[in-house]
This record gives structure tokens, C-alpha cells and sequence, in this order.
């Protein structure tokens, strides 16, 4: 047992995207560790982020009926259903959404489709005269609560049905939850003069969740002003200095 644990990041780079968490997730599945409070050092303009939305990534395969183009009433339009799903999903999905960690949202992140052709090697081909019965869709999902993966499955098969098409196949990629780590319980260990995020449903998904649902800890994330997730990241030097401050004098209190 001990009292702080510091976590860099160990995201896995595509080139200026970091995806799937593969040294977080590999941590979590070695060690089952209990410390009063984890950090990361992440660029968080010198402000500390208790808590995020997860994060769900799946991509969906959806079949409607073909027909001729001139004629829209006699096929359904697989894409069109997929945008009006995806509109439909966002609402039911911010039905679970916690006060604490915000507001969920739904990015359509791409959509394809065509005339559903299994031997092609995309499983469809292009015909402007016609309608497309096949659709392929991307979606990003941040949760403002603990809805996992499989529920949302579940709740687009029901979407889906409603709108007289099909779901026939599904990838998930990812499906990670939010956290919030109330800092009360952890003011005695942090700087007085330190301020914390205002809005949690304006930032992104950090590591830090992983490791305080792992667990079952607190956790946050702090660190200097920088430019992350592009192709030159830097931080500012000044603000370097001023998280090594801070983060002695963290470390100061948990040691006295």
C-alpha cells in the first residue's frame, strides 16, 4: 500500500492520433494496485481534470432494401437510415447521462455505402440509379455515464428495427467508461491556489479513468499548457516549471 502514483501516458501513436490505451490497459491487467491517488501528467494548462466521459467506438453494418433511384418509396435508403439512426441513438443515449461528468455526445465519424454486393471487396458497389441498401458506419460515442458497449448494441438493434432496416454486423473498438474523483476528499493533498475544470462534457477522454475504474481509486490528470494531437506537440517551458512545483509540493504533503 502506498499514497501517490504517477502514470505517463502510453498510448499506442498512429501518426498524430493516439488510440486503444495499450499501456494503461496493459498496467490495469498486471497489477492491481490501491494508491490514495493516481496522476497523470497530461497538458492540462495547469488545471486539474477529475473526471471525463468514456468512450465508445463501434462501427455498424446496416442493410435496407434496393430499388430503383427514380422511385425512393420502393427500396430503404441504407445511408439515409443511418444518419436518422444515429440522430435517434444520441437522444436515448443522454437519457443515462450523470450530472457529474456532463452531457453525452455522438460523432458520425464516417459513412459509406452502396448496392449490397457480398463478392465485392467492399461488399458493395456504387449505382447512382439506384438505392443503397448497404451502409457502413463509424460512430464515436462519449458517454456522460457507465453505459457500456453492449448496451448501446443493444439499443441500435431496437433503432434499427424501427426503421424497417437491419443491423448485420458490428465492430467494437472501443468501449471505455468515464470517471469522477470528487477532489474534496483530496484537498488536504493539493495546492490551495490550483483550479479545477469547470465543464467535463468540453474535454476529451483521459487515461486517468482507466486507472481509477481499475482499481477503484482517485485519479486526475495535471500538467502544463501545451499543443497535444498534432503534428509538432510542445508544452510551454514556463508551465513545465510551474507543474514541477506543484507536483513537489503534492508529493511534499503526502510524505509529511
Amino acid at each position: 500500500s502506498f499514497g501517490l502514483l504517477f502514470y505517463q501516458s502510453g498510448a499506442l501513436r498512429f501518426g498524430t492520433y493516439e488510440y486503444y490505451f495499450k499501456g494503461a490497459n496493459k498496467l490495469v491487467s498486471e497489477y492491481n494496485l490501491k494508491p490514495d491517488l493516481v496522476i497523470c501528467p497530461e497538458p492540462t494548462d495547469l488545471t486539474i481534470i477529475n473526471g471525463c466521459r468514456g468512450v465508445i467506438e463501434i462501427e455498424f453494418e446496416i442493410r435496407g432494401k434496393t430499388g430503383h433511384a427514380s422511385r425512393p418509396s420502393s427500396g430503404i435508403n441504407a445511408i439515409k437510415t443511418g444518419l436518422k439512426f444515429a440522430k435517434v441513438l444520441e437522444e436515448k443515449i443522454k437519457k443515462y447521462d450523470l450530472d457529474s461528468i456532463g452531457t453525452s455526445s455522438l460523432n458520425v465519424a464516417t459513412i459509406t455505402g452502396g448496392v449490397y454486393n457480398e463478392s465485392a471487396s467492399q461488399k458493395f458497389v456504387i449505382q447512382a440509379n439506384a438505392i443503397p441498401d448497404y451502409a457502413k458506419i463509424l460512430i464515436d460515442i462519449r458517454p456522460a455515464s457507465d453505459i457500456s458497449a453492449s448496451k448501446v448494441i443493444q439499443i441500435s438493434k431496437e433503432i434499427i428495427k424501427n426503421l424497417n432496416a437491419n443491423l448485420i454486423n458490428y465492430s467494437i473498438n472501443l468501449d471505455l467508461q468515464g470517471f469522477y474523483s470528487d477532489i474534496k476528499n483530496l484537498k488536504n493533498y493539493l495546492p490551495s491556489d490550483i483550479k479545477t475544470v469547470e465543464k467535463l462534457d468540453q474535454i476529451g477522454f483521459y487515461e486517468a479513468a482507466i486507472l481509477s475504474n481499475a482499481w477503484g481509486v482517485s485519479a486526475i490528470s495535471l500538467g502544463p499548457t501545451g499543443k497535444g494531437h498534432i503534428e509538432n506537440e510542445s508544452v510551454d517551458i514556463d508551465s513545465v516549471n510551474t507543474t514541477y512545483s506543484m507536483f513537489k509540493e503534492i508529493i511534499d504533503k503526502f510524505s509529511s
